[in-house]
């Protein structure tokens, strides 16, 4: 393993152990700030998508999927705040049982750690992959398309800085 990638997976370790042990509304405030990085970093991001989209034939079926534009960047901040009014999915208690000594047994939902994610030139599911990280309390390593990288760079950091003003470690999330 390199170096480069090893020191990348111990970040991501260190941060989940914050991101697990965090409260819904200290998630649910990193996802309502990459809103607003969403919204004030929108030239940003269209200027790197330009230059992703720019490599590609005008007639090629991927340049829809790795097309960004105003209106694809607000849908995906409405999808964000669909996730943060989903109720949060940690800390459920489920198949309750009582045995015979007194011991009571339950199963509680918690995160699962770290998760990679290998995807290809969909620079929405950038967003939509740490999205559901941050509300689950996972961290993530992403591994986005070649064709989506300019993009993806940008989006990546908006998401950590989202995760800084939570006061969550933005090694959180994370591109390969």
């Amino acid at each position: 393993m390199n170096a480069g990638l090893k020191k990348q997976l111990e970040s991501a370790k260190k941060a989940s152990y914050q991101l697990s042990s965090s409260s819904t509304e200290q998630r649910n405030a990193a996802l309502q700030a990459l809103i607003k990085h969403l919204q004030k970093g929108k030239l940003a991001i269209l200027k790197a998508n330009r230059k992703d989209v720019a490599k590609k034939n005008k007639d090629d079926a991927l340049v829809d999927r790795l097309l960004l534009t105003e209106k694809r960047i607000d849908a995906i901040c409405a999808d964000i705040k669909a996730i943060i009014g989903l109720p949060d999915p940690l800390n459920i208690s489920f198949d309750k049982a009582d045995r015979p000594s007194g011991l009571r047994l339950k199963k509680v939902t918690v995160p699962l750690g770290t998760i990679a994610i290998v995807y290809e030139s969909r620079p929405n599911v950038t967003v939509d992959i740490s999205s559901l990280c941050i509300k689950s309390g996972n961290t993530v390593i992403l591994r986005g398309g070649s064709d989506a990288y300019a993009t993806n760079q940008v989006l990546a950091k908006l998401i950590q800085a989202a995760l800084k003003d939570a006061s969550l470690d933005p090694h959180g999330v994370q591109l390969m």
